[in-house]
């Protein structure tokens, strides 16, 4: 079900969305506008090797938690093999 867009200078319902510069045009009043999609914040477990991409697990969880978002990642506890991941888990929890 898709929302009625309304322009955020005059109210107008008449928007047109253009795919190629990426915003929403106003056909009244011709103010150009982008909207910005409102996500509830996740949380997030960031799973890796334990190897050298060490700094690139930590770049992406500081940004999403720049985002909102509670991001956890294991730098110690979690032995390789080990299936009870679940049990260091809290519930709802999104794995990555």
């Amino acid at each position: 079900m898709n929302e009625t867009i309304h322009c955020p200078k005059c109210s107008s319902e008449n928007i047109v969305f253009s795919k190629k510069r990426g915003i929403h045009f106003c056909e009244d009043c011709e103010y150009e506008f982008t909207i910005e999609a409102s996500i509830s914040p996740l949380r997030i477990f960031l799973s890796y090797g334990h190897d050298h991409n060490e700094d690139l697990v930590r770049l992406i969880k500081t940004d999403l938690e720049k985002r909102g978002h509670d991001v956890w990642f294991d730098k110690n506890e979690i032995k390789f093999g080990e299936e009870l991941i679940i049990c260091y888990l809290p519930k709802e929890i999104l794995l990555f």
